[in-house]
């Protein structure tokens, strides 16, 4: 299956120069400049964690988004199952 980051490249145009990177060429430049923009706005080292949200949560998390936001995860083009949603919350407090 494609990676996420890949369609958003191909299929949102998020790659263009609005991003501050002009001679973006491939995929992975779209995660390069994300990564850039967290650090420009000091934001790349905020975690769950910090707000004292702890892994027992995560659960409870992504029943939340699934029960709100349900209609997002329907037309993603990459199903995620609620457990993939609960691997993404816990890696992205690492």
């Amino acid at each position: 299956m494609e990676p996420l980051f890949q369609v958003l490249w191909r299929q949102t145009g998020c790659h263009r120069p609005s991003l501050g990177h002009a001679d973006a060429q491939k995929p992975q430049d779209f995660i390069a400049a994300l990564a850039d923009l967290q650090k420009r706005c000091n934001v790349s080292t905020l975690r769950l964690s910090g707000y004292g949200v702890r892994p027992e949560d995560f659960g409870k998390i992504a029943d939340n988004a699934i029960d709100t936001m349900g209609g997002l995860f329907r037309v993603d083009p990459r199903p995620l199952l609620r457990e993939d949603i609960i691997a993404i919350i816990a890696e992205s407090d690492q």
